[in-house]
């Protein structure tokens, strides 16, 4: 079996997985026979499960209909009660996955723009985050867009690229500063067919205005990058397109910041955690509807389409 062929296979897999686990568990806290500290087990295992999984692969509306069914059924239980246990507990299960870091983060601009994006990757718990194996790149996210269904991709793991919602979506940089290093000439990939010796693909690293902090934007469009190397950029113009280039499973925007470091390279030093707006973005995040946060420079970034 190819690389490819694996990957399809655990995907769909943890689609099955992510539809009946939580189905097996909302029949088990609706047994008359489930008492109180069975039932709110269940309930805090689901709650955590819902968390976790990655719901942009079979719909993020299925996550949310789970959720009002399990309100449904705590309320059937003992009425008004058990629901209002049931969002504490959510609530803290919320905070807890969010964690915080004792660095100060650093200030973004949301990269994306024109639809609703989820952060598939991301946090500071390594159960939310694949990242966090890596120094350089603790803090990073991995983003897509979701269609009008709450998923990713027309399909739950689709070979064709345009049939994944990011692909081919306008990049703005997400801060002020000197542009480092860019690669813009390596293949996209179909999905699962990984580029190991060149890992972050086609990629921009800018240095934010006087910090030793560099920003890095991964897997980017064949030939979308629209800056170069010693180019100052400013927040919110147009840099590239993402794409599917690099070590990776299937389209998306990776983005880090570090400090220190090879200022040319994406990894090395250390991560820096990043903000964007108020509240933290962790895995099952949703942005939605970003406008560009500046028109005057569209006109410059026309690159491929998707």
């Amino acid at each position: 079996m190819t690389q490819a062929n694996r990957i399809r296979v655990a995907v769909y897999l943890a689609a099955v997985v992510y539809v009946l686990a939580p189905l097996w568990i909302l029949i088990t806290a609706r047994s008359p026979a489930t008492d109180s500290v069975t039932f709110y087990s269940c309930v805090v295992i689901f709650l955590c499960f819902t968390m976790v999984a990655r719901w942009d692969i079979v719909g993020c509306g299925l996550r949310f209909g789970f959720l009002l069914i399990l309100l449904m059924i705590a309320y059937k239980r003992g009425g008004w009660l058990p629901p209002a246990i049931v969002l504490a507990l959510l609530l803290f299960v919320e905070l807890w996955l969010q964690g915080s870091s004792k660095e100060k983060p650093t200030q973004l601009s949301f990269p994306l723009a024109g639809g609703t994006y989820y952060v598939a990757h991301g946090g500071s718990l390594r159960l939310l985050n694949h990242h966090r194996v890596s120094k350089s790149q603790a803090y990073a996210l991995d983003i897509v867009r979701l269609n009008s269904i709450g998923m990713r991709a027309v399909g739950v793991y689709p070979k064709r690229l345009d049939r994944y919602r990011i692909f081919g979506d306008l990049l703005y940089s997400p801060c002020s500063g000197v542009v480092t290093t860019v690669v813009t000439d390596l293949p996209d990939l179909l999905p699962g067919e990984m580029d190991k010796k060149h890992i972050a693909g086609n990629h921009v690293v800018i240095q934010l205005d006087g910090k030793e902090i560099y920003i890095g934007l991964a897997h980017l469009m064949q030939g979308s990058v629209t800056v170069k190397a010693g180019e100052r950029v400013s927040t919110g113009q147009p840099i590239g397109r993402v794409g599917n280039s690099g070590n990776t499973t299937e389209p998306h925007l990776h983005i880090h910041a570090k400090r220190g470091g090879n200022p040319t390279s994406m990894l090395g030093g250390a991560g820096v955690p990043m903000r964007f707006g108020r509240s933290p973005l962790i895995r099952n995040s949703i942005v939605r509807h970003v406008q560009p946060p500046r028109t005057d420079f569209v006109a410059e970034a026309e690159g491929p389409s998707a």
